[in-house]
Formats: C-alpha cells, structure tokens, sequence
C-alpha cells in the first residue's frame, strides 16, 4: 500500500491552519463564546419561557401607547428642536406671503 504524496506547500498550509485554529481556541473571547453557546443551547426553553412571560406582561401596556405617541411620533412644545422648527415654519410663511 502506498502512501500518497501530499506536495510540501499543501502540508504548510494545513499546519498553520490548524496553528490559527488552536490559537482561536487558545483566546479567552473564544472560550466565553463557547460557554455561552452551550448555556443558551442547553437552557434554550427556559429563554424561550421567559421571553413569552416578557411579551405576555407587556400585552397590557400595548394599548396604553396610543395616548402616549402620536402619528409623527412624540415631541416635547418646550424643547429647542421644536422651537426652532416653529421658527423656521414661520420665517417661510412670510417669505410665501411677500
């Protein structure tokens, strides 16, 4: 049986990377990646409950929203940014006027 003959350059760039894979796995980001990885994987319905007990508490509020925003989102009478633009409306009205 022969050996097949793997040319030196293809050897090289196995070795490095399988160098960079080791040094990945050598990194502490790395690791925490994985920890975190298999705790969502294993507690992956205890998430899930606890994010349809988040959406289930927040049904209630929904309906509350409306009074709060308005159709062009919400906005302060006192704030600059509204000043201003109050300003600007009524500088290019009486530039219309004229």
């Amino acid at each position: 049986m022969s050996v097949p003959h793997i040319p030196v350059e293809q050897q090289e760039g196995e070795q490095q990377a399988l160098d960079a894979e080791e040094g990945l796995k050598a990194h502490r980001l790395f690791r925490w990646g994985l920890v975190y990885g298999r705790f969502v994987y294993r507690s992956r319905w205890i998430i899930l409950v606890i994010w349809l007990v988040i959406l289930a508490a927040s049904v209630p509020f929904a309906s509350k929203i409306s009074s709060i925003l308005s159709g062009g989102g919400y906005s302060f009478s006192n704030s600059e940014s509204v000043q201003v633009s109050n300003s600007l409306i009524d500088l290019l009205r009486e530039d219309e006027v004229v």
